[in-house]
């Protein structure tokens, strides 16, 4: 999912979740040099010769403090969607409220677990509608929606929520699992047009609309 954004090593990069510190350290390896990672918990003051990544983690409850960061990112990230501590809040309370700390034009990006599927307290699971209304409802415009299997953690397979990419992928994964002829009956475009909402999970980028 790295590659679906457009951002050099010059961009201005937060990540948001819960276990997501690799990601971090992911895009400082690439030669990223302002990457935050914003978690739910307060960071461990270590002894790490790495400064500048101790610095740049931060809890969620003090993100506002830091008013310099606001309107500071060209993309804010949330690979696993949200976690615990924005819970109590609705998905369009979120997106508006991290809106502040993203440049006007910049990238959200969310992946997610569909809820079809999924409901445990350990993972985030939404709906895809569910997600197009929260964005449009905080002053995002939808940009790309994308179908990821088996899952957002490990994809073997993310593809763009196309009649032809859809139909990619039903042939190549259950070619030796359904007969010949519902085969092509999934593969079709009516059918397609149901499925698009059906997949383990997804991944979202929008862009942030003038304040």
């Amino acid at each position: 999912w790295r590659f679906l954004l457009p951002i050099t090593a010059a961009s201005k990069i937060l990540i948001v979740g819960y276990e997501c510190g690799h990601i971090q350290q992911y895009f400082m390896k690439l030669g990223f040099s302002d990457v935050y990672y914003c978690t739910d918990k307060p960071p461990q003051v270590t002894n790490s010769s790495n400064n500048k990544t101790q610095q740049n983690i931060i809890a969620y409850s003090d993100l506002e403090m830091r008013s310099e960061l606001f309107s500071f990112f060209d993309a804010v990230l949330y690979p696993h969607g949200f976690f615990k501590a924005e819970l109590s809040s609705s998905e369009a309370e979120s997106y508006s409220y991290i809106k502040k700390f993203v440049r006007s034009g910049g990238i959200l990006f969310i992946g997610f677990t569909n809820g079809f599927f999924l409901k445990k307290d350990k993972f985030y699971y939404s709906y895809l509608w569910k997600i197009k209304k929260a964005l449009k409802k905080s002053g995002y415009t939808l940009t790309g929606a994308y179908g990821a299997t088996p899952d957002q953690f490990s994809p073997e397979y993310v593809f763009p929520l196309t009649p032809q990419a859809i139909s990619f992928i039903i042939r190549h994964r259950y070619v030796y699992k359904v007969s010949s002829i519902l085969l092509r009956l999934l593969a079709s475009p009516f059918a397609a047009r149901l499925l698009m909402y059906l997949f383990p999970a997804y991944f979202v980028t929008a862009t942030a609309d003038a304040m």
